[in-house]
């Protein structure tokens, strides 16, 4: 809709545009100012210090426009969020198999000391008739004859949540919303704090391949962007079974 409307200082608003975005809640107006150049550079001053984009043209003679979006309403210092659940594949070692890492660990263990490892003595074997070789057991053959083939390893699907929020920078400030992580720590979906609807969608927590290694979720990577008065937040977990010697089981929440 548009209507000439009365302004002041020489400004007149010419037309009013309303417009509604669902995402934010931001309710705004498009409107168009006409009036002589002094009062529409004083109307710029003004809008620029409030933080509201405007545009300036030359109309005809004397008379100049301005152009602006101005929000009727607060910005909703309410975040915003987005979730997107992802499979990502990964490629592992024949040797990170959990029956043939168990197997490793328990023959390393008694080992005498200086000796050739589970997996040296598999890598030595190959080329060479499997009876050549002191370990016997069905798993160990098998994997023999899978590096005899050239499989080296298999493909595991691991699960990505993406988060991504929307918060205006003001309420960002005072309330601590961006926030970074050392990425060192392992969570549980429980400390995840997710939406119910959010969380039925992830996987149950399995078993883990030994005793050093634990199921959870890890902050693999952020990226803030500023886009005028907003922060949008991107932040990237992944759902795998990581070292614990190299991650520390997390006490608290996630601190998104």
């Amino acid at each position: 809709m548009s209507a000439r409307w009365k302004g002041y200082g020489g400004v007149t608003l010419v037309s009013r545009e309303p417009a509604f975005e669902a995402e934010s809640g931001v309710e705004v107006e498009d409107r168009f100012y006409a009036g002589s150049q002094s009062a529409i550079f004083g109307l710029g001053v003004t809008l620029k210090a409030q933080g509201i984009s405007f545009r300036i043209n030359k109309i005809d003679g004397p008379v100049y426009g301005l152009s602006a979006r101005i929000p009727i309403n607060e910005p909703t210092q309410e975040v915003l969020d987005r979730y997107e659940i992802t499979t990502e594949a990964q490629e592992k070692s024949i040797f990170e198999l959990p029956g043939v890492m168990a197997e490793i660990a328990a023959f390393d263990d008694i080992a005498a000391e200086g000796s050739t490892t589970y997996r040296e003595r598999a890598e030595l074997a190959v080329g060479k008739a499997p009876g050549a070789s002191v370990i016997t057991s069905p798993l160990f053959l098998s994997v023999v004859r899978h590096l005899k083939s050239g499989v080296t390893g298999y493909q595991i699907d691991f699960v990505c949540l993406r988060r991504f929020r929307q918060v205006d920078l003001s309420y960002a400030y005072a309330g601590g919303q961006i926030t970074l992580d050392t990425g060192f720590y392992i969570y549980t979906t429980n400390q995840l704090q997710l939406p119910a609807g959010v969380a039925f969608n992830l996987p149950a927590t399995p078993a883990a391949p030994s005793s050093d290694y634990q199921w959870g979720w890890r902050k693999r990577g952020q990226r803030v962007e500023i886009v005028g008065n907003y922060a949008e937040q991107t932040v990237e977990l992944v759902f795998a079974p990581w070292s614990l010697l190299a991650y520390t089981t997390s006490g608290g929440n996630l601190a998104w």
